[in-house]
C-alpha cells in the first residue's frame, strides 16, 4: 500500500467515525436546554466538532486531488471531532467527570488548533476550526 492509499484509508475511517459522531452531537444538542452550568462547554464543543467535520471534509477533498499537505491537520481534526462530541454529551448529561474529561479535550484542542493555524491563511475551513478550538479550550478551562 502506498502512502496515498494509506492516508485515504486512514481518513475514510475517520470520516465514518465523524458521521457516527453527528448522531451523538444531535443527541447532545437536544439536551442543550437542560445543560445548566455546562451550557457554554456544550455549545462550544458542538461548534468545535461541527467545524472540525467541515475541516476534515476539506482535507479529504485535498487528499483525493493528490495533495497531502493537510495530512497532519487532518490527523489532529480526526481526533478532535470524537473528543468534542463526547465532551458535548458529557456536558449534556451533567457528568461528574466532565471537568476531568475536559482537561484531555483541552490538550486535543490545543494540538488541533496548532495544526489548523498553520493553514489558516490559505484555508477558511482551517481558520474556523482553529478558532473553534480556542473557544472550546476557553470553555473547558472555565470548569476549573
Amino acid at each position: 500500500m502506498d502512502r496515498r492509499q494509506a492516508l485515504l484509508s486512514t481518513f475514510a475511517g475517520a470520516a465514518a467515525l465523524s458521521i457516527a459522531g453527528r448522531a451523538v452531537a444531535a443527541e447532545a444538542h437536544a439536551a442543550q436546554k437542560g445543560a445548566g452550568p455546562n451550557r457554554e462547554v456544550l455549545e462550544s464543543a458542538l461548534h468545535c466538532a461541527r467545524d472540525g467535520e467541515v475541516c476534515l471534509a476539506h482535507c479529504l477533498e485535498s487528499f483525493s486531488a493528490g495533495d497531502t499537505m493537510l495530512a497532519e491537520c487532518a490527523r489532529s481534526v480526526a481526533q478532535l471531532v470524537p473528543a468534542c462530541t463526547a465532551l458535548a454529551q458529557l456536558a449534556a448529561l451533567k457528568s461528574p467527570r466532565l471537568a476531568e474529561f475536559a482537561k484531555a479535550v483541552v490538550l486535543i484542542c490545543k494540538d488541533c488548533e496548532a495544526q489548523c493555524r498553520k493553514h489558516a491563511d490559505h484555508h477558511d475551513f482551517c481558520k474556523d476550526c482553529a478558532d473553534s478550538c480556542l473557544a472550546c479550550i476557553k470553555a473547558c478551562e472555565s470548569l476549573n
